[in-house]
Parts: structure tokens; sequence; C-alpha cells
């Protein structure tokens, strides 16, 4: 009987994972709200300026720099022209430095959203998005000097990392700032449900054959 259980439950699982492989972009914060359940926006308004280094969590988001020798991450007020003064993420690389934001391992979100400001001189971005089912969303953009843009995006199958990098060619480092970062709720990607739900049903097994 319980063999039974875990096969059919692992059937459930399976088949319950989405079959169409998408992302969705939005370029407006007001429709992106209006679509999906916000659980949190994150201003770092609250937040004292502060140099942060390579990486910080905020409100169940992992920011992080990669492939830097200098990466920087601060907390200040020099995003003047943010949505949501005074306060922003600012952030330092080296041309060769990618920026991401992640939500733990195993984990994800249906959707997330931000803008982003130069700072500094006009510069050209490679914006990489994946999602859960292997989906994937990339695309350049430019910011003019102290710019800003909304981002969003979405997946039923849900969102697992968002990153930006300097395009190829483009001499100048990284430096930009975000502010207003929004997501869906942040929940267990399927893979991860499912090997919790064989685990758990292990246990009852190992109990049941205990009790013979």
């Amino acid at each position: 009987m319980v063999r039974l259980t875990a096969f059919t439950f692992m059937l459930i699982v399976i088949a319950n994972q989405p079959a169409s492989a998408f992302i969705w972009t939005y370029d407006s914060p007001a429709t992106f709200g209006s679509i999906y359940n916000i659980a949190s926006t994150n201003t770092f308004d609250s937040l004292p300026d502060q140099k942060l280094g390579s990486h910080a969590v905020f409100d169940g988001i992992f920011y992080d720099i990669a492939n830097d020798p200098i990466p920087s991450l601060w907390i200040n007020d020099i995003g003047s022209l943010a949505p949501s003064p005074p306060n922003v993420l600012f952030v330092e690389g080296s041309l060769e430095g990618i920026f991401s934001l992640t939500f733990g391992p195993g984990q994800s979100v249906e959707g997330v959203g931000f803008y982003t400001e130069t700072q500094g001189w006009p510069n050209s971005w490679i914006i990489h998005v994946e999602a859960v089912d292997g989906s994937i969303y990339q695309n350049t953009f430019s910011l003019w000097l102290d710019e800003h843009r909304f981002f969003g995006f979405a997946s039923p199958s849900g969102i697992k990392s968002v990153a930006i990098r300097d395009q190829p060619g483009d001499d100048r480092a990284i430096s930009f700032s975000i502010d207003n970062v929004m997501r869906t709720a942040v929940v267990p990607e399927p893979s991860t449900l499912l090997l919790a739900a064989l685990a758990g049903l292990g246990l009852v097994a190992m109990r049941v054959r205990s009790k013979r």
C-alpha cells in the first residue's frame, strides 16, 4: 500500500509540472502589479547607508556579484531620480562582473520586477532571465544618464534567476542601481517538492516496516 501511494503521488507531482515554456515580460509596474499577487516590495529606504560587499539578502531575495575581482553592493541615496527616493541598492563592479537576483536554493517566484537606474555614463547591459521549466529570456538594454526603467518577468513554472552583465564590446564597468524590487511569494521548485515528498514517504515506509 505504501509503494502504491508513493508511486501515485509521484505521478501527480510530475503531471502538475507546467508543459509550456515561456517567460512574460512587463515594462509597466502598474500592469505587473495588477496581474500578480505581490507579496513584497523592497524600497531599501528603511536601511542605513552601508557597503554590503558582494552578497546580500533582503526580504527573500539573494543579491550577488560574481566573477568580479572588485564587487560592491551599496545601500545609499545616490538614486535621486528613482521612483521611491532616497535609498537604492547600488551595484558597482568590473567589466567581468555578473549581478544576479535569486531566491534561495530550490526556490522560485511566479513574478519579479524592479526599477533600474544608470549611475554615471550611459551604458548597455545584457539581462538574462531563467525559469524553472528551462525557459530563457535574454535581451540588451541601454539607459541614459539618470534614466530609470521598470523590468518585470513572470513564468507559470516560476522565475529562478535574473542576471545583468555588461554587453561585450562596451568599455564601461557595471554601475547602476535597482529600486522598488517587487516579487510574488517565494515557493519551492517542483523538483524540490518531489524530493521532499519522496523523503517523507520513505520515512513513512520505514515506520510501517518497523511496526511489522
